[in-house]
């Protein structure tokens, strides 16, 4: 192929300018796609980019050449080309799946995120990693490549990278290759450009915000009781344990009339957790005169988590009726409770509110709070998505919904609990499980909270897209930083962390601001179902979420999805229901 002849057309780049010159094409690779990018894409004719097509590809002190449609043959089909034929074993299916991964972005939405992405630290880290990779390329040269990859319609992918790059050979590192491939979590990579979106068109004034006495992320004028209770529903064969916090009597008159009027709260922990997860919250809470129940389920706690064998595969981290049994745990404890108001034998605990009830939950949890909500799983449409979908790009939380099918796809039964007046969710896990239009029962207000360095439940596929399927009255509060865990007591358990995650982990400290936000917000939800609706209704407020946002911390607070974003998730589902 020789620059200046007869090219073969790699991209092709539109804009509503025509060309001036067609100069570009005789310039050295590097130069020439540089151009195209500082020029904003700005011919209206088709401009023809002049891609690699051979691989010299590595693997320690192995090396052999072979053309990018052999690796493109790899990814379609599965099957090796005879110079590829060495790197047999290491191109495993994972691999193959990882290299075709595709981050979904039409050009439009693209237009002005893509160079946001490249200056974040998680864009950062992608193109250390990438420079592993591609060890002869420069960061310029594998920018102006992600760049040329995301205009390209059919989204990114590793292998949509390598074909944008200019010249007629390109080195791949396998050996790295293989390390960063696991490493792409397509919705964690979605989160980002949504992150992008959010924080540019819901930015408002936080001047709007007027402060007074009244500060919800403050502690309350009540002293914390705590007491735990262990329950047994034989008919299940589950035992349950639950910590009972209440706040004393202590506080004004005014303060314990208000308490009478306060639901009950229930908390549901997450996969691999127990019921300290949200410890901290509940103090709150109890301090504030609300009095909360934190339950643990058996059959995916801490304990659980321990005991599975070292070796398992994913859809067998939780037996399938776990996704009833948590809703069902709930409601269990809910009638046990009621039972203890009638019989008054033990006159040291306080009254529960069992007819009005809010229930909190993380990750899993906010599945079972959706559940009790009303939302209903569809096993038929999670199971064509779950195989589809393997779990090679895809995110924990992906895969492990994914556990619900199991060998049948039977109906789960009728979850909802209609003491439950309102929900609180925290990086819900709520990707697939309730299909396509199982959230439109939920039937109560819902609050989510969103991170969006969440890399195990990502916001896109777990939040956002499920936000938009939910009934009013709903909020969404997202920040700008934490992690899946930040929201969670930094001495609970967390199942994923260990010494090589440790550092994808902010300090407790930088995101102790995020739990106070937390108790402030979610005692100013919990009240609009109180006499005192209007008193909190100000912190309910985009405003007050942007009063609150730090420079480290940017926050929003908003009632439905801009429609920027919302057009995109709508088209990306479309996509992925396609394949």
């Amino acid at each position: 192929m020789a620059y200046g002849g007869e090219t073969r057309s790699s991209y092709g780049l539109f804009s509503k300018r025509p060309c001036r010159e067609n100069k570009v094409k005789t310039q050295r690779p590097s130069r020439m796609v540089a151009a195209l990018v500082l020029a904003g894409f700005s011919c209206l004719t088709v401009t023809p980019i002049l891609a690699a097509e051979r691989l010299t590809v590595r693997l320690g002190p192995v090396e052999r050449s072979a053309s990018v449609s052999d690796l493109e043959q790899f990814v379609k089909t599965g099957k090796l080309s005879r110079e590829l034929e060495v790197f047999g074993p290491f191109l495993t299916q994972g691999v193959r799946q990882a290299l075709d991964s595709r981050l979904e972005l039409d050009s439009k939405i693209a237009e002005g995120i893509v160079e946001d992405l490249l200056s974040s630290p998680q864009g950062q880290r992608l193109l250390a990693a990438l420079l592993l990779v591609f060890p002869e390329q420069t960061a310029e040269e594998i920018k102006m490549a992600l760049q040329l990859a995301f205009a390209k319609a059919n989204g990114l992918s590793l292998l949509g990278i390598l074909k944008a790059f200019p010249g007629e050979n390109v080195t791949v590192d396998l050996t790295a290759t293989l390390a960063v491939a696991s490493r792409i979590n397509t919705s964690y990579w979605e989160t980002q450009i949504a992150r992008s979106i959010i924080k540019r068109e819901l930015t408002v004034d936080g001047a709007a915000f007027k402060p007074t006495n009244l500060d919800p992320t403050a502690l309350g004028p009540f002293s914390v009781q705590e007491e735990t209770l262990n329950f047994s529903d034989q008919q299940r064969q589950r035992s349950l344990a639950a910590d009972i916090y209440w706040g004393n009597n202590s506080g004004s008159r005014s303060d314990r009339e208000a308490v009478r009027d306060n639901p009950l709260v229930v908390m549901s922990h997450g996969f691999g957790s127990d019921r300290t997860s949200l410890s901290y919250l509940a103090r709150h809470l109890a301090s504030h005169g609300i009095t909360v129940v934190a339950l643990e389920h058996p059959g995916s706690n801490k304990q659980w988590l321990d005991n599975l064998p070292f070796t398992i595969n994913p859809s067998e981290l939780l037996p399938p009726g776990e996704f009833a049994d948590r809703p069902q745990d709930v409601s269990f404890v809910l009638d046990e409770l009621a039972k203890l108001n009638r019989q008054g034998d033990n006159p040291s605990l306080p009254s529960f509110n069992t007819e009005k009830v809010v229930a909190i939950g993380h990750s899993f949890g906010g599945y079972t709070a959706l559940a009790l909500a009303g939302a209903r799983p569809n096993l038929e449409e999670l199971k064509q998505f779950c195989q589809r979908s393997l779990p090679v790009g895809r995110a924990p939380a992906d895969w492990l919904q994914c556990a619900a099918v199991g060998d049948n796809t039977s109906r789960l039964p009728e979850m909802r609990d209609r003491r439950i007046i309102g929900i609180v969710a925290l990086n819900p896990t709520a990707g697939k499980i309730f299909g396509n239009k199982g959230l439109q029962s939920t039937a109560v207000p819902t609050l989510f909270f969103s991170t969006t360095e969440d890399a195990w439940a990502p916001a896109v596929s777990h939040q956002l897209q499920p936000f938009l399927g939910i009934p009013e009255p709903k909020y969404l509060v997202t920040a700008f930083s934490g992690s899946h865990f930040s929201f969670t007591a930094p001495d609970s358990p967390n199942p994923f962390q260990n010494k090589s995650t440790e550092e994808l982990e902010p300090p407790a400290a930088q995101t102790e601001p995020l739990r106070q936000l937390v108790g402030g917000i979610a005692i100013a939800f919990i009240k609009q179902q109180t006499p005192q609706a209007k008193t909190y209704a100000p912190f309910l407020t985009p405003a007050y979420a942007e009063y609150r946002s730090t420079a480290e911390i940017p926050l929003r607070l908003n009632t439905e999805i801009p429609s920027r974003l919302a057009r995109w998730l709508e088209a990306r589902e479309e996509t992925i229901g396609q394949r």
